[in-house]
């Protein structure tokens, strides 16, 4: 008896608690237009090759991932900074844009994102390179506001490799 006391007391203490997490109406396109804001200003970050900005919309989390066709790419926000700080010197150019997008609350400080996206990179040498695809996204608002926790891409062209 002791010990499911000390655990509830543990879960409570970690705001694990059931509680009510119905959105309103309000709410919910209060959150669509917070994190479709969220996408802008991160789009315009990455076509301006703003990469140190860049970084601050991904979760420094124990939990981050993120994974590109079939395989974890950056499996901790510290290999996103490792890499975003490296190809600053390898990208001359960057269009980033999005369509289909949709974003799904989930509860309060909590949505999914599914959008797809077309990208094209041209490096240093001239060489361009364009992408395709769809994400999906976990987005948890922490202060300063909505970041990626877990976020999944494909894109057809290497899918079939």
């Amino acid at each position: 008896m002791a010990r499911a006391v000390l655990l509830c007391i543990a879960l409570a203490l970690a705001g694990c608690q059931p509680r009510d997490v119905a959105l309103t109406p309000a709410h919910s396109r209060a959150m669509v237009d917070s994190v479709r804001g969220m996408l802008q200003d991160y789009t315009a970050l990455v076509n301006a090759r703003q990469w140190d900005s860049v970084v601050g919309y991904f979760a420094n989390d124990p939990g981050f991932r993120w994974v590109e066709d079939g395989r974890v790419t950056y499996p901790s926000y510290d290999s996103v900074v490792t890499t975003f700080g490296a190809i600053g010197a390898m990208i001359r150019s960057i269009e980033l844009g999005w369509s289909d997008v949709a974003v799904t609350p989930i509860a309060p400080g909590a949505a999914a994102l599914t959008a797809t996206f077309q990208e094209t990179l041209t490096d240093t040498a001239g060489v361009r390179v364009d992408l395709r695809g769809i994400v999906t996204i976990a987005l948890r608002h922490e202060r300063g506001g909505w970041r990626f926790v877990v976020g999944h891409a494909s894109s057809p062209q290497h899918a079939a490799r």
